[in-house]
C-alpha cells in the first residue's frame, strides 16, 4: 500500500471506526503527506516522532498519534524520544494521568537498533509509573505472534512450550 492509498486506507479506518485515538508506524509517508492525512481527519489532533536523518535507519519512516479533537483538548506534553518512539500526555479531572506511547520496534535483522528502541521503551515505562501516570502502549512489535496464537484459541498447554 503506498501513498495516496494508503492514505485512503488510514483516514476510511478511523472515520468508519469510530477510533478514539490510534498509533500510526512506519508508514513510509512523508511527513508532508502525514500533515495532509491530519487535515482529511478533521475531527484528530496529530502528534508525530522528530525524524531521524543523521543515520542511515533502514526501518523507520517515524510514528504518530492521531487523537479524536475531544481527547486532544486534554493533551498538556507530548515528546519524541526518537523517530520509534513518541510519548502523549493527557490530564483528565481528579488528578487522572495518562500517557499514551507510540512506538515502531524494528525487526530482529536490526538487532542493535531493536535493542535500543525496547530498552528506550523499558526506561520510559519506569519513569512513567514513577510519575503516577497510567498508560497505554500502541504500536508495532515486530513479534512472532504465530508463537503466541495458541493462547487466543483456548490451548494454553500449547501456548506454555512457546513462551518464555
Amino acid at each position: 500500500m503506498y501513498g495516496q492509498t494508503k492514505l485512503e486506507e488510514i483516514s476510511t479506518f478511523f472515520l468508519l471506526k469510530h477510533i478514539s485515538f490510534g498509533g500510526i508506524v512506519d508508514t513510509y509517508l512523508h511527513p508532508k503527506q502525514m500533515k495532509f492525512l491530519s487535515k482529511r481527519l478533521s475531527n484528530y489532533t496529530v502528534f508525530s516522532s522528530n525524524l531521524d536523518t543523521s543515520k542511515q535507519i533502514l526501518s523507520s519512516s517515524g510514528v504518530s498519534l492521531f487523537i479524536e479533537n475531544s481527547l486532544a483538548s486534554h493533551v498538556q506534553d507530548f515528546k519524541s524520544h526518537s523517530s520509534r518512539l513518541l510519548s502523549v500526555d493527557l490530564y483528565f479531572k481528579g488528578n487522572v494521568k495518562l500517557r499514551i506511547f507510540v512506538i515502531y520496534i524494528p525487526p530482529p535483522a536490526e538487532s542493535v537498533l531493536r535493542t535500543d528502541t525496547i530498552d528506550l521503551l523499558i526506561q520510559q515505562l519506569i519513569l512513567t509509573k514513577q510519575a503516577g501516570f497510567y498508560h497505554a502502549v500502541c504500536g508495532d512489535f515486530n513479534m512472532h505472534l504465530d508463537k503466541y496464537y495458541p493462547i487466543y484459541f483456548n490451548q494454553p498447554q500449547i501456548a506454555s512450550k512457546h513462551i518464555h
